[in-house]
């Protein structure tokens, strides 16, 4: 594991002024830099996250601070983020949320030969989980920057 940008912590924005953060009460357990996934929705209340596990496609963001379910946190949704990656990321690779919040390389789309629905459908999803870009090289397990950007909008 290397740090490839030591001058920040895991779980924080290069650039707060630039990111898109909110406050959003947690479902569960979750620990500051991984990427939080839409869970439950009370009445009155933005809706709360849990942990991303492998292929979520509805990514909320980053958490900027670790806590439990009931507590409500800062959440990047978009901006300039240091978090874990799994397995090689390159540099400029599209990323997608792997287990337990961290980040992969998004896998890379296939044009089918023909239109058949359910594989016209996985390639969507490819591009549906996309939650952003790696700013740096990712080894197994480094800590680095990536490009934010949670589809949404």
């Amino acid at each position: 594991m290397t740090d490839l940008y030591p001058a920040i912590e895991i779980g924080e924005c290069l650039d707060e002024t630039n990111a898109e953060i909110y406050k959003t009460k947690l479902s569960g357990v979750v620990t500051k830099g991984q990427l939080v996934v839409w869970s439950t929705h009370t009445a009155g209340e933005i809706g709360s996250v849990v942990a991303a596990g492998l292929g979520a496609s509805n990514v909320a963001g980053m958490a900027m601070k670790s806590g439990v379910s009931g507590d409500v946190i800062p959440i990047c949704r978009k901006g300039i983020v240091k978090v874990t990656g799994s397995g090689a990321i390159p540099l400029g690779s599209k990323v997608a949320p792997g287990a337990l919040g961290v980040v992969i390389a998004s896998a890379l789309l296939d044009a089918p030969a023909s239109y058949v629905e359910a594989t016209m459908q996985t390639e969507l999803d490819k591009i549906e989980g996309r939650v952003g870009v790696a700013a740096q090289t990712f080894a197994t397990g480094d800590i680095g920057l990536v490009l934010l950007d949670c589809p949404g909008e």
